[in-house]
């Protein structure tokens, strides 16, 4: 992926999942008050070891979601323009999973505050959230359905090669 394609600049981040419709000068006045950093690669970005406040949307690179250690299989990615924290954010609980870089990449940082600022002034914010949040549900969906159905047929299998063995 060229440099162009796997980094998202300030204009091209309306575009994109979270920010998308959203009016431009009163979303660049909160995101003027956010941190922008850069994760190398391997860096842990969210753990359920520690609490989180902070939404994090990739601005390039590429972060890897893992369940049980940063190392264990991965069951997600979240790519540029997507983004990171937000359960845990709204929940107030631990993240429910290990974030971590899979290639060095910038992020944007957003306060609790800043985020709860934009659902209550940015139209079209809260919105972004909900699609969001249902795409990520349809998506898990499928992969556990996925997985089931493989489950399903290895058993089906492994039935099959008993009764043969009778």
């Amino acid at each position: 992926m060229s440099e162009d394609e796997s980094t998202i600049d300030s204009q091209n981040l309306f575009e994109l999942g979270l920010l998308q419709g959203i009016d431009k000068s009163v979303a660049k006045e909160y995101l003027s008050h956010s941190e922008r950093h850069l994760l190398p690669k391997g860096a842990i970005l969210l753990s359920p070891r520690s609490s989180n406040n902070n939404l994090y949307i990739v601005l390039s690179g590429l972060l890897s979601v893992h369940l049980d250690s940063p190392d264990s299989d991965l069951i997600a990615t979240i790519n540029v323009g997507e983004c990171a924290g937000e359960m845990s954010l709204f929940d107030e609980g631990v993240p429910s999973a290990y974030v971590v870089a899979a290639d060095d990449s910038r992020i944007l940082q957003m306060t609790e505050q800043i985020v709860w600022d934009m659902i209550d002034n940015c139209e079209g914010f809260a919105r972004n959230f909900l699609y969001l949040t249902a795409s990520r549900m349809r998506t898990s969906n499928r992969t556990m359905s996925n997985s089931r159905s493989i489950q399903q047929h290895n058993e089906s299998r492994e039935n099959t090669n008993l009764s043969d063995d009778d």
